[in-house]
């Protein structure tokens, strides 16, 4: 019987604790908009995935004369910047 005066208060300290988060947070306007984030990961850009495969094909279509003047130009830039 003595648990229960402990465990009635800290239940509803508990409630008003949970019901002002979820007020801050729909004040906030975390629950507006429920359904763009999904739609973001289900229609995400490929283009970006697309591209790099090109870049690793045209890189892989390159003579050894190519390439090597590719790692000289990149070894270049990166001297240049320092």
């Amino acid at each position: 019987m003595e648990a229960i005066f402990l465990l009635i208060p800290l239940s509803l300290a508990l409630l008003g604790v949970a019901v002002w988060l979820y007020f801050r947070m729909d004040d906030s306007g975390q629950f507006k908009d429920l359904e763009t984030h999904g739609r973001q990961l289900l229609l995400d850009d490929d283009s970006t995935v697309a591209q790099a495969d090109q870049k690793g094909v045209a890189a892989s279509q390159q003579t050894p004369s190519q390439a090597a003047m590719t790692s000289s130009q990149a070894e270049e830039n990166t001297s240049n910047n320092r």
